[in-house]
């Protein structure tokens, strides 16, 4: 009989962290995930021709974007196989940094060329999301 309570003990105990466990996967917060394509377009409301040019321009951006982040992906991936060999190690930093350099020039130019299309009120939006996807970059949870 008592052997019978401690397995319902059990089982109430399991479910419950069960429960919990499938209630932080469907209701906790998510970290922070790039927009969706066309996000931007969305938030700022083009219309017409300045819909579809900046629309290209985001499409080709993240092509680009994706294509240096991998590449910084690999060379970091390099970078620390090189422990212990400081010569290699300062090379692959190097081309790390232009990389990095590469991926901010070019998503600064992106922002700049959609501002140079915006109306005060869009420029003020803008503004605003490019503060708040910095805010998430820089956060200390990002850290």
């Amino acid at each position: 009989m008592r052997t019978v309570k401690f397995y319902r003990l059990v089982i109430v105990c399991l479910i419950i962290i069960n429960l919990t466990t499938i209630g932080f996967l469907f209701f906790g917060k998510r970290g922070h995930r790039p927009p969706h394509p066309g996000h931007l377009t969305e938030i700022l409301g083009f219309k017409g021709e300045k819909l579809k040019m900046i629309e290209e321009l985001e499409k080709k951006h993240h092509i680009r974007k994706r294509a240096l982040m991998k590449k910084s992906k690999k060379l970091y991936s390099s970078l620390y196989k090189t422990l212990g060999n400081g010569e290699k190690g300062k090379t692959i930093l190097d081309s790390l940094t232009v990389n990095n350099e590469k991926i901010d020039s070019m998503t600064y130019s992106f922002f700049n060329t959609i501002a140079k299309n915006c109306n005060q009120e869009q420029l003020r939006e803008l503004h605003h999301t490019v503060e708040k996807s910095l805010g998430h970059l820089w956060s200390k949870k990002a850290h």
